[in-house]
């Protein structure tokens, strides 16, 4: 029996015993995507000729039945699993991060982070702002502990501001930018 059924740019091509549509005489699966090959290979069961169905011992609600059950064994099973996975890479890849301050919800400031991209995978996936810098926390590239310094001073300097470092270690460091406090005048 040979079954041709095509969608676009994808097409399913089987031959039968006597070579037919393949040099190769078995089937020929021809540029589908992931995704559509098992719904094409469903739909050419469904679409093939059941003239004979008695012998050929599979019935269309047999086909059916065996799709259904496969679809639920697919949500019951593989997808718990694969939220897990997901979860699992979301976590170790966040885990790079420099550790934010523990007051974080009381901090009378801006937080920023320096992440060292040569460190770990990823990292540059992890330095994401607001497009205009509106809020924080701020994540900026660290180019060595010791320009970092240099580089939060001057911000901090230019904004009238002061910066308190509150963590640092190979992932990079954290600081926090706050209001300088108000300076009394000398006589």
């Amino acid at each position: 029996m040979n079954v041709r059924m095509s969608c676009g740019r994808s097409a399913i091509v089987s031959a039968g015993p006597a070579g037919g549509a393949g040099t190769t005489g078995g089937p020929a699966l021809v540029a589908l995507p992931r995704r559509a090959l098992v719904s094409k290979i469903l739909a050419s069961g469904l679409a093939a000729d059941r003239t004979n169905s008695e012998s050929d011992g599979a019935s269309v609600a047999d086909v059916l039945r065996a799709a259904g059950l496969a679809a639920v064994l697919s949500l019951a099973i593989c997808l718990p699993v694969r939220l897990w996975q997901i979860h699992a890479v979301i976590v170790d890849h966040v885990s790079q991060m420099p550790p934010q301050p523990a007051d974080m919800e009381i901090v009378q400031g801006d937080v920023v982070s320096f992440v060292d991209p040569k460190k770990g995978h990823f990292r540059n996936d992890l330095i994401r702002n607001h497009p205009f810098f509106e809020h924080g926390p701020y994540v900026l590239v660290s180019t060595g502990f010791e320009n970092d310094k240099l580089v939060i001073a001057k911000l901090a300097e230019a904004a009238g501001m002061q910066a308190r470092m509150t963590a640092a270690d190979d992932r990079g460091s954290t600081w926090v930018v706050q209001p300088a406090p108000p300076q009394e005048p000398t006589p």
